[in-house]
C-alpha cells in the first residue's frame, strides 16, 4: 500500500484541536527583516497550518486509525508492505522563504516510513539518506520482482539491505535540483549541502556555489563555501556526475 500526503495542513475545523500548539510559537529568524506581521503569522501557526511537527503527527496519527487498524482487523498486516511518505515541506519564513519549492533542506526532507512484513524490525530508525525514487526498487525487491530496468535509466536504490539493518548504508548522497533564475544543483549527504547555481552550458568557474554545514549550522545561516574548499571539491566531484539540463533552443 503507498499513500502520498499533500499539503497535509488542510484537515475540517474539528481536526484542529487534535494536537495543541504550545503557548507560545518560535518563529524563525528574520521575520521581521522580510516584512512578515508576526502577529498574523501567530494566528496561521496556532491553527496549526504550519506547527512544526502537527500537520505530520495528524497524519499519521489518522493513517493508522484509518489504514492499519482496519489491516489488524482484516488479520493482513502479516503479509502486507506499508510505505508512508509525504509531500516535501514548506518555508514558513525561514531565509525569508514563504514557499516550498527551494534547495533547501526544509523544502526537501519529508517522512519516510516503511513497514515490510519479515525484514523490518518494530521501533527502528535509520541514518541512511534516501531519495523518493528508491521506492520503486525497495518494493520491487521486498515482493521477489527482478530489479527494474529501463528504457530509461532507474536512479533509485534498493533500501532493502537498509530496512534489515539500519546501520547498513546504500547511498552517500542525494541529489536534487530546481531552478530559479539559474538551475540550482544540490548534493546532500550526512554533513553537508552543497548548492551550485549555474546557466547550463555555462562553464564551472560561472558557477555560484553555497555550502552549508548541518553539525554546526542546521539551520542553514552561514555559507561556507569561501572556507571550505575542500569540501566544495568534493562535493562538486560528485556532482559532476549527474547530466546537465538542456537549455532550451
Amino acid at each position: 500500500m503507498l499513500f502520498t500526503i499533500n499539503e497535509q495542513y488542510r484537515f475540517k475545523e474539528k481536526e484542529f484541536g487534535v494536537f495543541p500548539c504550545p503557548p507560545r510559537v518560535m518563529l524563525p529568524q528574520h521575520f521581521s527583516a522580510h516584512g512578515y506581521r508576526t502577529e498574523s503569522l501567530g494566528k496561521v501557526f496556532h491553527i496549526g497550518h504550519t506547527n512544526e511537527g502537527d500537520p505530520q503527527s495528524f497524519s499519521v496519527s489518522h493513517f493508522k486509525d484509518k489504514v492499519i487498524d482496519e489491516l489488524d482487523r482484516l488479520r493482513l498486516t502479516d503479509n502486507t508492505i506499508i510505505v508512508f511518505w509525504s509531500d516535501h515541506g514548506f518555508h514558513p519564513g525561514d531565509h525569508g522563504i514563504w514557499i516550498k519549492h527551494t534547495n533547501y533542506e526544509q523544502a526537501n526532507r519529508i517522512p519516510l516510513l516503511i513497514t515490510a512484513p519479515g525484514v523490518t524490525k518494530p521501533n527502528t530508525t535509520t541514518k541512511q539518506i534516501a531519495e523518493s525514487v528508491d521506492i520503486y526498487p525497495t518494493l520491487a525487491e521486498l515482493v521477489g520482482l527482478p530489479a527494474p530496468r529501463g528504457p530509461q535509466s532507474i536512479d533509485g536504490v534498493s533500501l532493502v539491505p537498509v530496512l534489515r539493518d539500519p546501520a547498513m548504508r546504500v547511498r552517500d548522497h542525494a541529489f536534487h535540483a530546481f531552478p530559479k533564475e539559474k538551475l540550482g544543483r544540490v548534493i546532500r549527504n550526512a554533513r553537508y549541502r552543497l548548492v551550485e547555481w549555474k546557466t547550463p552550458g555555462k562553464s564551472a568557474e560561472t558557477a555560484e556555489i553555497e555550502l552549508y554545514d548541518y553539525e554546526s549550522d542546521p539551520l542553514e545561516t552561514k555559507n561556507l563555501a569561501t572556507e571550505q574548499p575542500e569540501v566544495v571539491k568534493e562535493l562538486r566531484m560528485l556532482l559532476a556526475k549527474y547530466p546537465e539540463a538542456v537549455s532550451k533552443p
